[in-house]
């Protein structure tokens, strides 16, 4: 090839190509590193000629956040040791009081709450707080985290619970739009347990598919329990938990239920990421009734009573260091003796167990 003729392809050629790299590149990094964009700035001048303070739109000025893993190992380690307040403050200086965080140099699509019933676990919120404050930093999500305790009662009303969160922290941060109901009791084991509701408006996203407690062995078809992602939408459209469930267990199956019964799916976390820790607690007590319940309002397909029934009393708000606190009663009127009853049942199933136990091989209780 003559050299004339090797100028003309280089000008034709590779020097359009190498100005599109080059320019595509920048757009690129632009994109995706810490940087001020520029922003349209209203100016309006005076009759004096003086300029009025500019007016920047930050959430314009901010890209989206395509980051959903962390970098690192893909399982995280579990530190089941119990952390001190000092600890705790050293670790996670960049979260705002209430538990509350976003990342700056970007705009995340969906904004979290992550709500964590609770009753007498308070030893085991801080390894939690620890575990998820990381993984959520990590993951650049836009959350806050509330903790939700029942201040009154012997037996746990974990719905009754997540509705008098859901309302209150909707009074205290209204842009919420994706819930994350998550025991306290409950760790993610890999980066890839992505914190974000299903970009499928049909489907809430279960988490927690594999947990040790459950030797890894997936959840059942429909489970509602553990870590659940739901959209606010889909929480309100299904009116919320029931309030009827007292003691462990049956409100995560009636909230399966009702929504199936809205033509809403529970989507399981089938992948690496829905492998979860859970940390050792002594059994709660169960509910005997819950089957019953769960009947009736399966064979009904109304869902009356939820979340615009529930009756409460907020004793406490206030936003501590790493959490938003919210502790409630829940103990009124028809409730308490639903509670007796149920309270009853279960002791004397404890004292037939009991004298079972007593009794020589062989012999039955008359």
């Amino acid at each position: 090839m003559t050299m004339p003729r090797l100028g003309v392809l280089l000008r034709r050629v590779f020097l359009p190509l190498g100005l599109f790299l080059v320019f595509f590149h920048v757009t690129k990094m632009d994109a995706f590193t810490n940087i001020l964009w520029p922003s349209n700035v209203n100016r309006s001048e005076s009759s004096s000629g003086v300029n009025s303070t500019p007016i920047i739109d930050h959430q314009q000025r901010q890209p989206p956040c395509f980051k959903y893993l962390s970098a690192g190992p893909i399982r995280l380690v579990i530190n089941t040791t119990l952390p001190t307040d000092e600890e705790l403050n050293e670790l996670f200086p960049h979260i705002q009081m209430g538990g509350h965080w976003h990342p700056e140099h970007c705009h995340p699509r969906q904004r979290l709450g992550i709500f964590v019933p609770m009753k007498r676990r308070w030893h085991q919120l801080p390894i939690f707080l620890r575990h998820l404050h990381q993984v959520l930093v990590s993951q650049w999500r836009h959350y806050t985290i509330f903790v939700v305790e029942q201040a009154d009662g012997d037996l746990f009303n974990r719905g009754k619970l997540l509705n008098a969160g859901v309302i209150e922290a909707l009074r205290i941060h209204p842009d919420l739009d994706c819930f994350i109901l998550h025991d306290v009791d409950t760790l993610p084991e890999t980066n890839y347990a992505v914190y974000k509701c299903h970009e499928d408006r049909q489907f809430a996203l279960q988490m927690a598919t594999y947990q040790s407690k459950r030797d890894y062995l997936s959840a059942y078809k429909g489970y509602a329990g553990g870590v659940l992602a739901v959209r606010r939408s889909q929480f309100e459209d299904v009116n919320g938990f029931s309030n009827e469930f007292w003691g462990w267990g049956g409100e995560d199956d009636d909230f399966g239920n009702r929504l199936r019964n809205k033509s809403y799916r529970v989507y399981p976390e089938l992948s690496r990421g829905g492998y979860f820790y859970s940390l050792h607690h002594p059994p709660e007590q169960p509910n005997p009734l819950r089957d019953d319940i769960i009947r009736k309002h399966k064979s009904s397909h109304l869902h009356g009573e939820g979340l615009d029934s529930v009756k409460y009393v907020v004793l406490k708000s206030e936003r501590r260091r790493l959490y938003t606190f919210l502790s409630v009663s829940i103990l009124q009127g028809p409730a308490r003796d639903q509670l007796a009853a149920i309270g009853s049942s279960s002791r004397q199933e404890e004292r037939k167990k009991k004298r079972d136990l007593e009794l020589p091989t062989g012999e039955t209780a008359s």
